[in-house]
């Protein structure tokens, strides 16, 4: 294995996602492959985890007890630069041009499967890491 094929060790993901099942079964399957996570049950949650972690990457479910995911998505990326991949039941064209509208890098359907997750997961957090890594590089 390649060292381009384990995540930096200190790729932070926050999922937020309201069933504990759905949750632990995402948190198990991303530590595993070497993240650093934290969970929030909901919206409130989240906002107060971002204002004392980290996030490379939000893996958001689209239906949250307390808001909208959308809106939440669009909120996020106005103030964060962390990509967001949206969980949902449904995943139609019309669902992703929402997801993509809200600023949401893409939506997968639920239940999803660990190994594509795991893959987008690595890709997202590569090209955000060389976006900003391409910034460092301007010269000032």
């Amino acid at each position: 294995m390649s060292k381009s094929d384990v995540p930096s060790p200190e790729a932070a993901i926050l999922i937020i996602e309201d069933d504990d099942v759905t949750a632990t079964e995402l948190q198990n399957g991303l530590l595993g492959a070497g993240y650093v996570v934290r969970r929030a049950g909901s919206a409130d949650e989240a906002m107060g985890a971002l204002k004392s972690t980290r996030a490379d990457l939000i893996l958001m479910n689209l239906m949250l007890p307390d808001t909208d995911g959308l809106i939440l998505c669009s909120t996020l990326r106005a103030t964060l630069p962390a990509p967001i991949i949206l969980l949902s039941g449904r995943a139609g064209e019309v669902d992703r041009a929402l997801a993509r509208e809200s600023g949401a890098v893409d939506l997968l359907t639920t239940p999803v499967d660990l190994n594509d997750l795991l893959v987008r997961v690595k890709g997202v957090v590569q090209d955000q890491r060389s976006a900003v890594s391409g910034q460092d590089d301007t010269p000032s």
